[in-house]
């Protein structure tokens, strides 16, 4: 697949359908916690590119891949935060891996941190749009280029 990739990070960058990732966690478990040569899981990749449901499948699967650091220095919490992943996803990554709630990447940011980057800038938007509530959504590179 390319750059140190497996089927399962490629996968996890284009919303796989949750039967698919089942089935090839099912034959090949370890997968979960593979890095590509950017230091991404495939539970990195799903943060931005795959439903709730493949990031819960990814994180039973091998919670442990929610301690695994990218070359940048985030864990897949600090990508959920920064990205308004939903409350059950950032909940079950604490759990995992409490520690990773607090510890900063390459930029000195953390988890935390990140999150409430998120929030203002969603809430910001939505105020802007005339509404109460943002979407949610955002990105790694939006928040990373601020």
């Amino acid at each position: 697949a390319g750059y140190g990739q497996t089927v399962l990070h490629v996968a996890c960058y284009r919303y796989p359908p949750l039967a698919a990732v089942e089935a090839f966690l099912d034959a090949c478990p370890e997968a979960a916690v593979m890095q590509n040569s950017d230091g991404e899981t495939a539970l990195h990749l799903a943060m931005d590119g795959a439903s709730e449901e493949v990031q819960m499948l990814l994180l039973r699967t091998r919670p442990d891949a929610s301690s695994r650091r990218d070359r940048y220095g985030d864990t897949p919490l600090h990508l959920a935060a920064a990205g308004g992943a939903s409350t059950a996803v950032l909940r079950a990554m604490v759990e995992a891996d409490p520690s990773t709630a607090s510890l900063p990447n390459g930029r000195g940011e953390t988890p935390l941190h990140l999150l409430g980057k998120n929030y203002e800038r969603v809430s910001g938007e939505a105020a802007a749009a005339g509404g109460e509530e943002g979407d949610g959504e955002g990105g790694r590179d939006e928040i990373a280029d601020e």
